[in-house]
């Protein structure tokens, strides 16, 4: 009778299957968070190269429809004076009035922002004198440089972390 009693009483988990169950759940709490975050990195770059990619095609478009002429951008004729570069910021807090700016700005829904390197994305077109079709690129001025430092190079031939080459992040 008095052993009934005693397997009435055991019902629960003891101090020790608890604290192990503890350790096992922070261990696998510990290998998730960091991959976590390195999906979560990925993902802002990705959509980085994404937002690039649309600009790119919208820049694209407004060429191809004759909203942006190349022809303007081309070096002086029988002189090195280099006319040929257009560079526009695109500022969502503040919209172009006019020019390439405006002619980008009308074919984006919104204007995106890095999400990886925070700032506004900057579209340079270059159209040089013996080319055909102008030269696109579409970097991030970070938000919080100094006016020399360089933009990071997005799409197409990104740089550092944005290289099409370092899919894993990893590059500098």
């Amino acid at each position: 009778m008095n052993t009934k009693e005693q397997n009435k009483k055991k019902k629960g988990f003891t101090l020790i299957e608890l604290i192990i169950v503890i350790a096992i759940i922070a261990i696998l709490a510990a290998i998730a968070i960091p991959n976590f975050l390195g999906i979560q990195r990925k993902s802002k770059i990705k959509a980085d190269i994404a937002s690039a990619k649309t600009i790119y095609d919208a820049t694209s478009a407004a060429i191809a429809e004759g909203a942006i002429n190349p022809e303007e951008l081309k070096t002086v004729s029988g002189t090195n004076e280099k006319v040929g570069e257009s560079t526009v910021e695109l500022n969502p807090e503040s919209k172009a009035s006019d020019g390439p700016g405006k002619a980008i700005e009308d074919r984006l829904q919104t204007i995106p922002t890095g999400r990886y390197t925070p700032g506004n994305f900057i579209v340079t077109i270059k159209q040089e004198s013996d080319s055909i079709k102008p030269t696109i690129t579409v970097s991030i001025k970070p938000k919080d440089a100094q006016q020399d430092t360089a933009n990071i190079e997005v799409y197409p031939n990104g740089t550092g972390k944005y290289s099409i080459n370092s899919l894993d992040g990893s590059a500098n």
